[in-house]
């Protein structure tokens, strides 16, 4: 995998970067390269991918921000959304161990790490606008509830009309939104680092559980050979 060292990747960014209610229009997410699939079914608790960054896709959107170690375990304790000042803090945070990630040349984490930056606005947004963050009802849901899996076909909740909509929650999403578009869709260091890996990866061959590296990367005791950073 494509790294590039810190030296070369530094972006120039200020601490206020969470804009007031003046700020100006966030800037839209830039247009790149179809990036590859990411794949689900590598045996991921097993895994350290900053050990094997190879191993890690981008895939679409937020895939896989809850699965990919040690990132997950690293950014998850700081992500929160349920207040504006919450949001505040959060966004905060997410946003330094993004530009370490990005300043050590690891696409890896600092892609986790714009994943937990989206989700902020995206899970904001969902508890703004369905009550309690309930999206989807589903056919079968007293099964559901007895499994603790939703199951079958389900349609979408309808939307809360705007004046409905819990305040914090619609700040919270914003706060999230301003930072991923203005800081972190713009930071040129992870740009770079993206176009690398979105390249590299689309000329390697697609990976299952089985592929030769993945089994290779395997680790025999994850909790003592795995090293959580405490950010």
């Amino acid at each position: 995998m494509v790294r590039t060292r810190a030296s070369s990747l530094r972006t120039a960014v200020s601490s206020d970067h969470i804009a007031g209610p003046s700020a100006s229009k966030p800037k839209s997410k830039p247009k790149s390269k179809s990036a590859p699939k990411f794949p689900y079914d590598l045996p991921y608790p097993q895994l350290c991918l900053r050990t094997h960054p190879h191993l890690y896709r981008t895939g679409i959107g937020e895939q896989g921000v809850l699965m990919v170690e040690p990132y997950k375990s690293e950014l998850l304790p700081h992500w929160r959304f349920r207040n504006p000042a919450v949001a505040t803090e959060s966004s905060s945070k997410l946003y330094s161990i993004f530009l370490e990630y990005v300043q050590e040349g690891d696409f890896a984490g600092a892609d986790m790490a714009r994943k937990f930056i989206q989700m902020g606005y995206t899970r904001a947004r969902r508890y703004a606008n369905h009550k309690g963050g309930k999206k989807y009802v589903y056919d079968d849901e007293i099964k559901a509830k007895i499994k603790g899996k939703a199951k079958g076909s389900r349609r979408e909740i309808k939307r809360l009309q705007v004046e409905d909509q819990e305040p914090d929650k619609v700040e919270a999403a914003r706060i999230f939104k301003i930072l991923l578009d203005n800081k972190v869709w713009t930071n040129q260091g992870y740009l770079q680092l993206r176009e690398a890996h979105i390249d590299w990866a689309n000329s390697q061959p697609s990976l299952t559980s089985e592929s030769k590296e993945v089994q290779q990367a395997l680790l025999n005791d994850p909790q003592s050979q795995r090293i959580v950073r405490k950010w």
